[in-house]
């Protein structure tokens, strides 16, 4: 079964990579000559059309009756027309409107989910946990574009969400469904990575990051009922923590620029080239995978959850604000500062004294000048 499994998740991932290549390879090269994105041109579209038919493939030739709760059609296909709401609706509005849009899409989709045994976080007041659902989800669909100042530090941490997702099958803590899906989006997200490899040949506008990161909440949304929802949490974190840095940095350190310059890996990206930046981001965002993997073993769903967040946001400062330099250095730097200061205290310290000293100096110098104009007159009427 497993063996079978993952043969048919790797075909996925293959099939969407190959496709996107095919697609984005003629796009790619007709951008890097206009420079102008036309509505037949944004990556996304294509990107939806492949995960819509995949996904109508996948509910109706794989068997989905691994689900705590029974997976309806309309929980299947309802977020596809939501996701093609939210991405036509960015071409046409934006600001409250928009975000607006989007919450109610998301807010539909939550009341899709019935939130059986298998919530992690309990349903003894239902309302209450549909609207913890409704608000975090909105806003992570809202903001998901603070991690589009680059395409790949947006694509880096969606693909290993969703392969952390897809690996929940193999604790049997997913169903086979949500990790076939999964792989739908991981192999056009990665034919699209590689598309834009090392210079941004098709970019992402933020109306795809919010279609985008609606899909992969409605993959989570699935999986809200099966005793894994808090992992899919964790898997999330760099995200959660990028926004966290943005809003101090904006809002409270009041830097200039918008919202999605002021994250660690926009910073990162005026200093470090692109690899440094894409590597980085991925050891990161696996930390996040294992920390979500080992949830499934915790003794509650609360505390991997807080620590993931502050664990994604000290690498998130470290690895892409490192160092120059060794410890040593650092120390034999340090050290010298603490020299220097001590002298400068020293030499003012020192200076204080010098005006009184110059002055008496100046006095005397003027009295032995007098005494000897003195002498040298006494001598002249001696003579």
């Amino acid at each position: 079964m497993f063996n079978t499994s993952i043969i048919i998740f790797m075909l996925l991932v293959l099939a969407g990579f190959a496709a996107m290549l095919l697609v984005f390879t003629p796009i790619a090269n007709k951008y890097q000559q206009t420079l102008q994105v036309k509505p037949t041109m944004l990556p996304f579209s294509y990107i939806y059309m492949f995960y819509a038919v995949g996904t109508v493939f996948v509910y109706y030739f794989f068997e989905h009756n691994d689900f705590i709760e029974p997976l309806t059609a309309a929980c299947a296909f309802l977020p596809l027309l939501f996701a093609a709401v939210i991405f036509i609706a960015s071409m046409f509005c934006s600001g409250w409107r928009y975000g607006l849009i989007v919450s109610t899409c998301v807010a539909a989709t939550v009341f899709l989910q019935p939130l059986g045994d298998g919530f992690s976080y309990g349903v003894h007041n239902v309302w209450a946990a549909r609207l913890c659902l409704i608000v975090f989800f909105s806003v992570f669909c809202i903001f998901y574009g603070v991690l589009n100042f680059l395409p790949h530090i947006v694509i880096v941490p969606s693909v290993v969400t969703l392969l952390g997702m897809a690996v929940l099958f193999l604790f049997s803590a997913a169903p086979l469904y949500i990790t076939l899906c999964s792989a739908l989006l991981i192999g056009t997200l990665g034919g699209y990575f590689c598309i834009n490899m090392n210079t941004v040949r098709v970019p992402l506008d933020n109306g795809s990051c919010c279609a985008l990161a609606y899909l992969i909440a409605a993959l989570m949304l699935l999986d809200s009922g099966e005793y894994s929802f808090s992992s899919c949490v964790i898997f999330t974190t760099f995200f959660w923590s990028e926004l966290a840095f943005a809003v101090w940095n904006k809002f409270v350190a009041v830097k200039s620029g918008a919202l999605f310059e002021n994250t660690n890996s926009a910073q990162a990206a005026y200093k470090y080239n692109l690899n440094f930046l894409v590597r980085s981001v991925a050891k990161i965002c696996s930390i996040s995978l294992l920390i979500g993997w080992f949830q499934l073993f915790a003794i509650n769903q609360y505390s991997l959850v807080i620590i993931g967040f502050g664990i994604m946001s000290w690498l998130g400062y470290t690895m892409l604000h490192p160092f120059d330099g060794s410890l040593k250095k650092i120390n034999q730097e340090f050290i010298a500062d603490v020299k220097k200061n001590i002298s400068d205290i020293h030499n003012d310290i020192k200076s204080l004294n010098t005006p009184a000293k110059t002055a008496k100096t100046s006095k005397m110098s003027k009295t032995a000048k007098t005494g000897r104009k003195r002498k040298t007159t006494a001598r002249k009427k001696e003579k």
